[in-house]
């Protein structure tokens, strides 16, 4: 019967925290110290590279690997010096030049004092231990008085070069010429014709890329489109402080407080932020917008006045387009500032045609509007198509149902889908189609005050 012959398996190192991980500066420098400090009075090293390994919990290859490729060149002095031929050059003992004649090598060294620069037979002679690991000179005894080439490893000068590997290979672009010029065609014309966002477009279409490279190369300017027409990337002006305003104080148990004590106690209802916008403040024209927490879906409604009345009346208008079921399911609770057209919370909350609670009203504390921060943010979507300060008398609410259309199909970045999309899978197709929000192909959606024309 044959013997049964043990096999060395190489030692792994997948189950150490070092696995695959790039070498810090600390670990460098036990290399450094490691080479430097184990040497004998012959400059071979005392250690094997896999007792290192386990040192340092990393693959000896990956070590040796370390040295070799971040170890630094020193030239050997007076290497025009004759009299050091023998030690630096392979072929000193066989070598036999032609000169005047005769073979006379002394001869020609003596008038050739730049031998190892002439000489087609010159061989450099290389150290034994720069011929394996550890490759470096690093701790030897002899290096002094040795007249070859050196090379040294030092844990700093590695680190500073590998960190300027690693920063030059995140330079420049990681595509073809053709895929680049597809990828800026797609980008660059979403952006400055349909003003749509980075995150919409990265999530829409089908790119090579993701959203952080996207605005590396905008940083770089790489794109046809430049940082200016990022709206993020505009400057903003400093807000000016508003006066103290009159305050009106709200009725017992519907204040902030009350609003997060009930939602404590009823965590699932449905919760829609009120709120109005601007447009020219010497002109009547408003929008009054319901967003809707869970979705960021948002609906806007054109009044002409910014009084208690329309807000009113718009809210029963909806009522009776969905059905007081519906509404009541979509509006289980409405938290609004207190701005004075939101004044009559009894006449929002009650139906006018059976006399019954439909939602309730809660309110924000006095100018603190970041507590309802959804709904003020969402208001971005709307400055991009209206900016601030601009006439709204020419708005119809066909124009705003467009508008809102398009920015209900908007990706969000968090979401990775559009509020249109989680509204319809929530609540179905024809409860928006009541309330006349249309979901738009994401490579038509429109972000630019071009959409309402």
């Amino acid at each position: 019967m044959r013997k049964k012959v043990a096999i060395n398996v190489k030692e792994k190192y997948t189950d150490t925290n070092h696995y695959q991980k790039h070498f810090t500066l600390d670990d460098r420098i036990k290399i450094q110290k490691i080479i430097s400090e184990n040497r004998d009075e012959n400059g071979c090293l005392t250690i094997l590279l896999k007792d290192i390994g386990r040192m340092l919990e990393n693959d000896p290859s990956t070590i040796s690997k370390e040295v070799k490729k971040h170890r630094i060149f020193k030239p050997a002095k007076d290497t025009d010096n004759f009299r050091l031929l023998n030690q630096i050059c392979e072929n000193f003992d066989e070598c036999r030049l032609y000169y005047n004649n005769t073979y006379n090598w002394k001869s020609y060294i003596k008038n050739n004092t730049k031998c190892i620069k002439k000489c087609q037979n010159f061989k450099e002679k290389v150290c034994s231990h720069l011929k394996k690991f550890p490759w470096v000179c690093n701790g030897c005894p002899k290096s002094k008085g040795c007249h070859l080439n050196k090379y040294y490893y030092y844990s700093d000068i590695a680190q500073k070069d590998y960190v300027k590997t690693l920063s030059e290979s995140r330079e420049g672009i990681n595509l073809t010429e053709d895929e680049f010029k597809e990828l800026d065609h797609i980008v660059s014309a979403l952006i400055m014709e349909k003003k749509q966002p980075i995150a919409h477009i990265v999530n829409s279409n089908d790119l090579c890329v993701s959203e952080r490279v996207i605005y590396n190369y905008f940083e770089k300017g790489y794109f046809t489109a430049k940082n200016t027409d990022l709206r993020r990337k505009v400057t903003y002006k400093k807000r000016k402080t508003s006066k103290d305003s009159p305050v009106i104080i709200r009725k017992i148990g519907r204040m902030y407080n009350d609003y997060l004590k009930y939602i404590e106690t009823n965590p699932d209802v449905s919760i829609v932020q009120m709120d109005t916008v601007e447009g020219k403040r010497e002109e009547n024209g408003y929008l009054l917008t319901l967003h809707f927490v869970k979705f960021n879906f948002q609906l806007a409604y054109y009044i002409h006045e910014q009084t208690s009345e329309n807000v009113i009346n718009v809210i029963n208008n909806i009522c009776h387009t969905l059905g007081l079921e519906n509404f009541k399911k979509l509006f289980e609770v409405i938290l609004t500032d207190n701005g004075h057209e939101f004044s009559n919370p009894e006449a929002i909350e009650i139906n006018p045609e059976t006399g019954e609670y439909r939602t309730k009203v809660f309110y924000c504390d006095p100018l603190a509007s970041r507590q309802k921060g959804s709904c003020e943010r969402n208001h971005e979507y709307i400055r991009y198509i209206i900016p601030r300060f601009s006439s709204l008398l020419n708005l119809s609410q066909e124009k705003v149902d467009l508008m809102m259309s398009h920015i209900n199909s908007t990706i969000r970045p968090s979401k990775r889908s559009c509020p249109y999309d989680f509204m319809e899978l929530e609540y179905g197709k024809e409860i928006l189609d009541l309330i006349k929000i249309k979901k738009i192909d994401p490579k038509e959606v429109t972000l630019s005050k071009d959409l309402i024309k």
